[in-house]
């Protein structure tokens, strides 16, 4: 398994991936989650704002997140690992190499993950279709929002 930055050319298999990813939550939130509508043009925007990394096992996108900074803090968002690979750590590392090998990125605080939308852009939206909810991430990121 590699990690690699993303190109404007993984933007067709990151979307095809994302829509794969998000199934457990479509079942329990509804098909009109954000990552469900999202388009190819605007995923293809996003590379203009976030670091987008991949993970590629087998000559194929299994795992990708998407990171952007706002003064001291960086956002993580949309984490996806293909179905089959979760529960084996790609997740973290995803996350873990947005850390360590993004430039643009070393030296920030990072946010706590919540599975919910709407509540702040300043929330990340990890979510793992194998994990559901984390209620007790949730619970830290709405004591974040309140104080």
């Amino acid at each position: 398994m590699r990690i690699l930055l993303a190109q404007l050319g993984d933007a067709a298999a990151i979307l095809r991936l994302q829509k794969v990813a998000y199934q457990t939550e479509a079942r329990l939130y509804g098909d009109d989650i954000p990552p469900l509508q999202q388009t190819l043009a605007e995923l293809e925007r996003e590379f203009g704002h976030f670091l987008i990394l991949k993970a590629v096992g087998n000559g194929e996108v299994v795992g990708s997140v998407r990171a952007r900074r706002d003064g001291g803090t960086c956002h993580l968002g949309r984490l996806i690992v293909k179905p089959e690979l979760q529960g084996r750590g790609l997740g973290t590392l995803l996350c873990n190499r947005s850390r360590a090998d993004a430039p643009m990125l070393r030296g920030l605080s990072y946010l706590p993950a919540t599975a919910a939308w709407g509540i702040s852009d300043c929330i990340v939206d990890w979510i793992t279709p194998s994990c559901g909810v984390r209620s007790s991430v949730l619970a830290y990121a709405l004591s974040i929002l309140r104080n």
